[in-house]
């Protein structure tokens, strides 16, 4: 009985890679993944000019504080 068992649990695992296997594989699946990869990079983009926007404002404005406070 417990080599039926093994044996169902080996099929279970072999299909479970196989179908895996497939959607890494499959267009919509690819393309999708592209996409995400894309929109993320695009986001990431936009964040780093937004921070790198931020710190030459914040640059002047703490000039602008230590002459005040001098």
């Amino acid at each position: 009985m417990l080599i039926y068992w093994c044996g169902f649990f080996v099929v279970v695992l072999v299909m479970f890679a196989h179908i895996m296997c497939l959607r890494r594989n499959c267009r919509a699946f690819r393309q999708d993944r592209d996409a995400q990869q894309e929109g993320y990079q695009r986001a990431l983009k936009i964040i780093q000019s937004m921070q790198a926007n931020e710190q030459g404002q914040a640059k002047p404005e703490a000039a602008s504080e230590s002459g005040v406070a001098q």
